[in-house]
């Protein structure tokens, strides 16, 4: 890809079409960001980290989350065993 602008939509499709574990500096290569304009990366990964499409994972690295994701912890409140 060459360098172009990138928003929360774009990096999401582009997530969704690479189905791997991305780096921010994956992300940033593919999109040709160098230097102050990864702010606008660091922007969009934020925003869908807040809407909850993306996951940063324990390798640092970003997965949309998607159904088929499981939380690495659960908890859960035994209330009865039979």
């Amino acid at each position: 890809m060459a360098k172009e602008e990138i928003d929360a939509s774009r990096l999401l499709q582009y997530l969704n079409d690479m189905n791997a574990p991305m780096t921010k500096r994956d992300m940033a290569k593919a999109f040709g960001l160098k230097g102050s304009e990864r702010i606008m990366l660091k922007d969009a990964i934020r925003d869908l980290m807040d809407q909850g499409k993306i996951k940063k994972t324990a390798q640092k690295t970003y997965v949309t989350a998607g159904e088929d994701h499981l939380p690495a912890v659960a908890v859960f409140k035994i209330v009865e065993a039979t």
